[in-house]
């Protein structure tokens, strides 16, 4: 759309070129046929509006399609400006978050949880909450911890003096 600067025009500009080269083809027809004025005239009105229809009907489903792009590209827009929202929200907490799979692998930390733990995120990706075991906490503690990890749950209980 580089030389229009809407549907419309482009539309306008189709249809005018079309109604051209009908006019083109049906002079072409009248003095190869010897087809009358009349003859010309009808057949050039008659394909002009075959045409008009056609070109109403498929530039219809594009605006249609073009306004529901528009809106996704907005809605998709508003999504990312949520996400980049949130995402620096997470990075810039003064609490430590991390973010583990079911089975309990890191799939994320953000700079507070790095800097309680010790651990650079490059060390944590991949690995389960195993690499944070320091001996300090009994079995029970372990097991309460990996059921609320597998169940999707949040859980606070990375220090000894954290209940939740």
């Amino acid at each position: 759309m580089k030389y229009f600067k809407s549907l419309k025009q482009l539309k306008y500009a189709i249809i005018f070129l079309a109604f051209l080269a009908l006019m083109v083809l049906e002079a072409f027809s009248a003095l190869l046929f010897g087809h009358s004025f009349q003859f010309v005239l009808i057949n050039l009105v008659i394909g002009t509006m075959m045409f008009v229809v056609f070109a109403e009907i498929v530039f219809y489903f594009v605006e249609q399609f073009q306004t529901k792009l528009e809106q996704e590209i907005k809605e998709r827009k508003a999504v990312e400006e949520t996400l980049l929202l949130r995402s620096s929200a997470l990075e810039a907490a003064a609490n430590a978050i991390a973010i583990t799979d079911q089975n309990g692998r890191f799939l994320w930390a953000n700079p507070a949880f790095t800097e309680l733990t010790g651990y650079a995120l490059s060390e944590l990706l991949g690995h389960t909450s195993a690499i944070l075991k320091s001996g300090y906490h009994d079995d029970l503690f372990y097991k309460d911890f990996w059921q609320t990890i597998t169940a999707g749950q949040m859980t606070t209980k990375f220090r000894p003096d954290v209940d939740s």
